[in-house]
């Protein structure tokens, strides 16, 4: 999931840089209520189509990263730092949550929802997985009591992959490229396209100047297109099309087995991004809530990993487990919990960054110190200096 978006220059339009924290929010949301649905009784999966909202988060997601790694003196040290920590700050507790949570249903024999991790070895082992970004690599490994972590592994690789793309060169370039994908399996990179697409976006924005006229009837366009798509369930039927030409073989696919419906809502939330960059209406009304926006998209990363293992959490002791009145305690306590929990996990990215950076820098030092090498500079200090100062620029 990209982080939100800062106005820093005109290489993003602020109106729709207030528009991708909303939206990072509303898809948020709606993949909560459709757990949060089925898991408690009140909705079908397909009313809150949750799996097309994470094909919204990889556009959106493709053209922040984009937009953040275009600038100079970007160091591939810096790139790494900011990814992981962007994941690994809300991920690593939240896979810890659920992995105490997965050991107390062990310890009481009780076992809500299989996980291929009933016993001790199998909730390590696939929490070490899935922590490593390897949950999707070749074969399905599920992280215990945490649904929607299936796709933070397919950024992880997307983020690897862009990566190596953009800082490295020549015949380094193609071999570790080629080694990422062989990786990353053919499940992550069936969605990739769907990535790059929104990385497109952002390489060729000037190309996708329109008319005022023009961009509201693409935004009409695309809200019908995807509408049709969600009225006649596509992403099913797309499914089991698959399935069906493929004699089940498409069930290796994992979480992209909706591949064909997947592409069309690309397509249009792609669209829907280029209208309103384009709207006039939208350039005046939207940065007037840029503040409210940024807030709440601040949160986004901590509902999306914290409401599932939140929702088992509370179900283990007791709570939304019979009657109305229960369910929606359970989901009251949930958001109370996600806003306690970000400012120590999402809003805390850039103290892990800079912790890594730090023990990187540590690393570099042992790695070039000599026992015959005498007194030394500290060389690489430059590189805690560049860290410091890059945090006080974003506190700014």
């Amino acid at each position: 999931m990209a982080p939100p978006v800062k106005h820093v220059d005109d290489r993003m339009d602020p109106a729709l840089s207030v528009y991708f924290d909303l939206v990072r929010f509303g898809a948020a949301l709606i993949v909560v209520l459709n757990h949060y649905g089925v898991l408690l009784s009140f909705a079908q999966s397909s009313t809150f189509p949750g799996s097309d909202a994470v094909i919204v988060f990889f556009v959106l997601s493709g053209y922040v990263i984009a937009y953040v790694s275009d600038r100079p003196g970007l160091r591939a040290d810096r790139y790494a730092m900011d990814r992981l920590s962007r994941l690994w700050s809300v991920a690593v507790p939240a896979t810890g949550l659920a992995l105490v949570l997965g050991l107390g249903y062990l310890w009481f024999g009780i076992q809500p929802v299989r996980f291929r991790a009933d016993n001790l070895r199998g909730l390590i082992v696939s929490s070490a997985v899935n922590i490593g970004f390897l949950g999707e690599s070749w074969h399905e490994t599920f992280a215990p009591y945490n649904f929607p972590f299936w796709s933070v592994n397919y950024e992880a690789w997307y983020y690897i992959i862009f990566g190596l793309w953009i800082f490295l060169r020549g015949w380094k370039k193609v071999v570790s490229i080629l080694v990422a994908c062989l990786l990353s399996g053919p499940s992550i990179l069936v969605f990739m396209p769907i990535w790059l697409l929104g990385a497109a976006l952002y390489r060729y924005r000037i190309n996708l100047k329109t008319s005022n006229a023009l961009a509201n009837v693409v935004f009409i366009l695309s809200v019908v297109g995807y509408s049709t798509i969600y009225h006649f369930n596509f992403n099913k039927i797309s499914r089991i099309w698959l399935k069906n030409i493929t004699h089940g073989e498409s069930y290796h696919l994992g979480p992209s087995t909706s591949i064909f419906c997947a592409y069309m809502i690309a397509l249009f939330v792609a669209a829907n991004f280029i209208a309103v960059a384009n709207m006039r209406l939208l350039k005046i009304t939207l940065p007037a809530i840029g503040g409210f926006a940024r807030k709440i998209s601040s949160y986004t990363l901590t509902i999306y990993l914290f409401h599932v293992p939140l929702l088992f959490s509370f179900y283990f002791v007791g709570v939304g487990r019979n009657g109305v009145i229960n369910k929606i305690v359970l989901c009251l306590l949930s958001a109370a919990a996600i806003v306690i929990l970000a400012p120590f996990t999402e809003h805390k990215r850039l103290v892990w960054r800079d912790g890594m950076m730090k023990i990187l820098a540590f690393s570099g030092r042992i790695h070039s110190w000599h026992p015959h090498s005498g007194p030394r500079c500290r060389t690489v200090d430059k590189l805690e200096l560049d860290s410091k100062c890059s945090s006080l620029k974003e506190q700014e």
